[in-house]
């Protein structure tokens, strides 16, 4: 695909549309033609279980006293401890990453994913928050928020149809929370997200919690693990993203009614009541499912630059939470630099830096 998409920036239409095609092939091989398909039933390990939550009372209240049942779904399902691999009976997974929480124990302490505490939010100190504070489970874990999704991935995108669309259900993108400090009006209520958001470094830290960020059932508590870490395996390589890349290389090629197939392939999965249809379908389009269905799992940025022209930049500015960085992308761009210390060191072929980072 980016091979594509480069030829058609350098004005070689017919490569590029060679290499559309070829996207295109291989995208069937995987999705049509394989052992994969998307997970449509709920399945694994807690197929017959919804998530489970209590808030830091003195009580320890059930999260379902006060908000009901949060039911869970196949969505929920893929990223529970146990489910991820194939040979778990995970249809969509083509690659993933081990993780394994005795070679944990017993080795160097890398084999973790530290979501749950690199991308968690703070309800707690520095938050500015008077309603709820503490690190148990209705709250993701010990957050720090090193990283927070933009109010474009945690809003914008499930604007005008929140109840409609299964990755943005209670279970999976959750954004009831419920008061837990005393001296709140809040306390034992849900808070509105009009007291979370009350400033702008309460909202930077606050915001919704993904179940693939966090759990209801922290591995490791016992041996005193500070629900910092998931220790469920990680997808590399998940069918909806091939799905995804197949419906960009249609598009490319000019076939929009293919392209909003592959889309509502994920759709219906999602069990939304909205679909596309080949109108609708473009970049922005594209982008916005790529949000809804690998929000922290794809490479953003990544995806972002490979996507050509400035793209990149022009979402950035529009979309980037802190003005600092709309402030500071002063030029388009879709090629990092080349470090100027291997330009300098290659001493029998001239390389040349990339456009617009000369003298920079």
């Amino acid at each position: 695909m980016a091979k594509g998409i480069q030829n058609e920036t350098e004005g070689k239409t017919a490569e590029a549309q060679a290499d559309y095609k070829k996207a295109v092939e291989y995208g069937n091989t995987v999705i049509d033609g394989s052992v994969y398909s998307l997970m449509n039933e709920r399945f694994g390990v807690r197929k017959n279980e919804n998530p489970v939550f209590y808030y830091n009372t003195k009580k320890q209240l059930s999260y379902e006293d006060v908000i009901g049942v949060t039911n869970g779904n196949v969505f929920w399902d893929l990223f529970q401890e146990g489910n991820v691999n194939y040979q778990d009976g995970n249809k969509e997974c083509i690659w993933a990453l081990q993780i394994d929480y005795n070679a944990y124990k017993a080795e160097d302490k890398k084999s973790r994913l530290p979501y749950a505490g690199f991308y968690g939010p703070v309800f707690r100190d520095g938050a500015n928050n008077k309603h709820i504070g503490g690190m148990l489970e209705d709250v993701g874990g010990r957050g720090v928020s090193f990283l927070m999704p933009t109010m474009y991935t945690r809003d914008v995108i499930y604007e005008g149809k929140w109840e409609q669309d299964m990755r943005n259900s209670e279970a999976v993108f959750r954004r009831k929370f419920v008061g837990n400090i005393e001296s709140s009006p809040y306390y034992g209520k849900v808070v509105p997200w009009s007291e979370m958001y009350a400033n702008e470094n309460s909202k930077s830290l606050t915001y919704p919690i993904s179940c693939k960020i966090s759990t209801d059932k922290f591995t490791g508590l016992e041996d005193g693990e500070n629900r910092s870490n998931l220790f469920r395996d990680e997808y590399i390589i998940r069918l909806p993203e091939t799905i995804l890349l197949r419906a960009e290389a249609k598009m490319r090629m000019g076939d929009k009614s293919g392209a909003a197939a592959d889309i509502n392939l994920l759709r219906d999965r999602a069990q939304c009541d909205y679909r596309v249809v080949a109108s609708d379908v473009n970049v922005d389009l594209i982008l916005d499912e790529r949000a809804r269905e690998l929000v922290y799992e794809e490479w953003r940025w990544n995806t972002l630059l490979r996507m050509g022209g400035t793209v990149a930049t022009d979402r950035i500015k529009k979309h980037a939470y802190w003005p600092e960085a709309k402030a500071t992308l002063n030029f388009d761009f879709n090629l990092w630099p080349i470090p100027q210390t291997v330009i300098d060191t290659n001493k029998d072929v001239v390389i040349e830096q990339n456009s617009g980072w000369e003298n920079r």
